[in-house]
């Protein structure tokens, strides 16, 4: 298997995505995150969907199905300023906490095994679909990050797989993949 870094990735991937019971074919393209981010990594994203920058310094791939951007359908990265696996921890717990989610039971497996910690969470809407999704808090090369992948529960078919795509062609700078490498 070839290690790509970020300047030698090709620009676009063409590969299929299985939804619903299906591979549909996709070409993906690439993604590097800017010079000035705290996090050096490159990705494929999916033509569907947009990547966004917050004000609070995250990274946002959300869902523009149909040309209908849904803000609610995205997957997240914040980087953390955090010493430690500990610390890391801590804060998912606090996170978890202050928004109302519940931990995986105890001893039960991580949905990315690359993580520390993980969230599950449900937010009921009065007038809409629950929003359902993941929080997880992991490292990399002594830096820690949260993903929060959300969405409403009827896009789970189509846009989970998306999402997971882009988390697995996650690489660092490093060519190290996202649960590779130098982890924490």
């Amino acid at each position: 298997m070839r290690v790509y870094t970020v300047a030698t990735r090709p620009a676009e991937l063409h590969t299929t995505i299985p939804m619903e019971g299906f591979e549909e074919p996709f070409t993906l393209r690439l993604y590097k995150a800017p010079d000035d981010y705290p996090l050096a990594f490159s990705t494929y994203v999916p033509p569907d969907m947009l990547v966004e920058g917050g004000d609070d310094g995250s990274i946002a791939f959300v869902a523009n199905f149909a040309g209908k951007r849904n803000p609610d359908a995205a997957l997240r990265l914040f980087p953390d300023s955090l010493e430690s696996d500990v610390a890391a921890a801590n804060l998912a717990r606090e996170y978890a906490r202050a928004h109302g989610l519940r931990a995986r039971r105890p001893g039960a497996p991580h949905r990315f095994t690359w993580s520390i910690a993980e969230y599950d969470f449900a937010e009921p809407r009065p007038d809409a679909e629950p929003i359902v999704g993941t929080v997880a808090v992991a490292g990399h090369d002594g830096r820690y990050f949260r993903i929060v992948l959300s969405y409403p529960e009827d896009y789970a078919e189509g846009f989970t797989p998306r999402a997971v795509r882009i988390l697995e062609e996650w690489r660092w700078a490093d060519g190290a993949p996202l649960g590779g490498g130098a982890e924490h």
